[in-house]
C-alpha cells in the first residue's frame, strides 16, 4: 500500500513538473523578444525603450519631435483628414515643415529618392485606403544613410527590410516587448518629402507674367525659383528689351537674344 502511495505521489509530481514546463515554454513563446521579433515580416527591430518610446508616434519620430505624439497639421494650424488623398497628406506635412517646424526648402516627389546628405531630411508618407474613410490611418518613415526607419504608433523603432515601393503595401506590425499588429494595410501611392533649412544656390529665372510697355522697351518681371524644390526663393527683378510696340512673350527668340 505504501509503495502504491509513493508511486502515485511521484507520478503526480512528475505530471505537475511537466505541466509547469509546458506553461513556461508557452510564456516564453508569447513574451520572449527572440520569439516575438521573429513574427515581424517586413521590418527589423532597431531599438525599444518603453520609458521613452511609448510617448511618441511615427510622425513625431520622422520629423524629430519626440517629446510627444504628433499628427500632420500640428505645426501649421491644419488637421489630418482621413478622407483626404495622399497628395493632401503630403501637402499638409509640407505646410508643417514650412510653418512651425521652420524649414525653407521642401520638395514633394512620387519618385523614391536615394539618400542624399545635401537634403539632410527625407521622409515617406502613406495612407491606408481599405478602412471606412473616417478611419483611414497614415504612416511615416524616414531615410537615413543606413536605410528606411519607422516607428509604428507608440511601439519600437523599426527598419524596413526593403526600400518603400508602391507595389508592396506597408503592414501595420510593431514590437513593444512583444509582437503587435493594428491590422492596417497602408496601400496608397507613396509620396516623399525632401527638406532642408536653405534653398539651393542655383536658381531658375521664371517669368511672373507681369509686364508692361514703356517708350521703346517692353519690361518683364521675373522671380528666382529654387532648382531643388521649385518654390519661389523670394526675390524678383525686371528685364527689358527693345520694342517698337509689337510686343511679344518673353520666351520668344527675339527676347532671348535682345533681353537686357
Amino acid at each position: 500500500m505504501k509503495k502504491a502511495l509513493v508511486f502515485l505521489l511521484v507520478a503526480c509530481m512528475t505530471i505537475a513538473s511537466f505541466s509547469y514546463s509546458l506553461l513556461a515554454a508557452d510564456d516564453m513563446e508569447v513574451y520572449s523578444p527572440a520569439a516575438t521579433t521573429a513574427q515581424l515580416q517586413y521590418s527589423t527591430v532597431v531599438s525599444w525603450d518603453p520609458s521613452t518610446m511609448e510617448k511618441y508616434n511615427c510622425y513625431a519620430y520622422a520629423i524629430g519631435r519626440t517629446s510627444q505624439a504628433h499628427d500632420p497639421g500640428d505645426f501649421s494650424n491644419g488637421a489630418y483628414d482621413p478622407k483626404g488623398e495622399i497628395k493632401d497628406l503630403a501637402n499638409l506635412v509640407k505646410a508643417d515643415l514650412l510653418g512651425g517646424l521652420g524649414y525653407v526648402c521642401v520638395k514633394i516627389t512620387s519618385t523614391r529618392p536615394e539618400y542624399d546628405p545635401g537634403w539632410v531630411n527625407i521622409i515617406a508618407v502613406r495612407k491606408d485606403t481599405n478602412a471606412p474613410y473616417e478611419a483611414n490611418d497614415y504612416h511615416v518613415a524616414k531615410l537615413t544613410s543606413s536605410g528606411w526607419y519607422h516607428k509604428p504608433g507608440k511601439t519600437a523603432i523599426l527598419k524596413f527590410n526593403n526600400p518603400p515601393s508602391n507595389s508592396v503595401p506597408w503592414i501595420g506590425e510593431g514590437y513593444k516587448g512583444y509582437f503587435v499588429s493594428n491590422n492596417t494595410t497602408y496601400d496608397s501611392q507613396l509620396r516623399y518629402l525632401l527638406y532642408k533649412m536653405y534653398h539651393s544656390a542655383t536658381l531658375s529665372q521664371v517669368w511672373t507674367e507681369e509686364h508692361y510697355h514703356s517708350g521703346a522697351k517692353h519690361y518683364y518681371k521675373y522671380k528666382n525659383v529654387c532648382q531643388d524644390c521649385g518654390d519661389d526663393e523670394g526675390t524678383t527683378f525686371w528685364r527689358s528689351f527693345p520694342c517698337s510696340g509689337d510686343c511679344v512673350t518673353p520666351w520668344g527668340t527675339e527676347i532671348d537674344s535682345e533681353i537686357s
